[in-house]
């Protein structure tokens, strides 16, 4: 194994050394040649294992494992969120025509983003002329997003028409700790 991999190296490093110098000698020829050396250490380990044999081996040691980048088990323990999310969503809606309005959702950046403990936002809305009282109300559709920036399309037929739309951050794993609701949005329909 070990002659093999020397032959794999032997190989690799005046191929390197051409690829790292873009201007003027990375070619094509030489990213193929560079490939077909990848595929080649990808069938030698799926028919020799040779990780997986330092991985068990008694005498290896913490250099080797990383130099061969390898896990020994070792995971990041996951931690489940305990606390609710405080913060609600700001919110710019913008109809841009078609019934359709574009909705961009803030937390405390410049950047439209959903926040690190929600991985969407949620929202409920209704069409018409009369606002919901609230967001309890059933007939509001209800919805997410697991983009912060996203479309939503009220209809052509509801130009002219008031979109009102309430937002929360919401975890799809953890519906337990989403977020307050945000006060009511409301927007003409273009």
């Amino acid at each position: 194994m070990v002659t093999a991999w020397d032959g794999f190296n032997s190989r690799w490093t005046p191929l390197y050394e051409k690829y790292l110098d873009e201007f003027n000698s990375r070619t094509p020829a030489v990213i193929s040649q560079m490939t077909g050396i990848i595929e080649e250490v990808h069938q030698f380990e799926d028919e020799k294992h040779m990780i997986a044999k330092i991985a068990i081996s008694p005498n290896v040691t913490a250099v080797d494992l990383e130099v061969f980048n390898i896990n020994m088990g070792r995971r990041q323990s996951r931690s489940v969120p305990q606390t609710p999310i405080k913060s609600q969503p700001l919110v710019v809606l913008k109809p841009i025509g078609g019934g359709t309005i574009d909705i961009r959702c803030y937390g405390a950046g410049k950047r439209a983003a959903i926040i690190d403990e929600a991985d969407c936002i949620q929202y409920r809305y209704a069409v018409g002329a009369i606002p919901p009282p609230s967001v309890e109300e059933a007939s509001l559709q209800n919805e997410i997003s697991s983009k912060a920036a996203f479309l939503l399309k009220a209809g052509a037929e509801n130009e002219g028409i008031r979109l009102y739309i309430y937002f929360r951050w919401y975890n799809t794993r953890h519906p337990d700790i989403a977020g307050p609701w945000s006060s009511q949005y409301t927007t003409i329909i273009l």
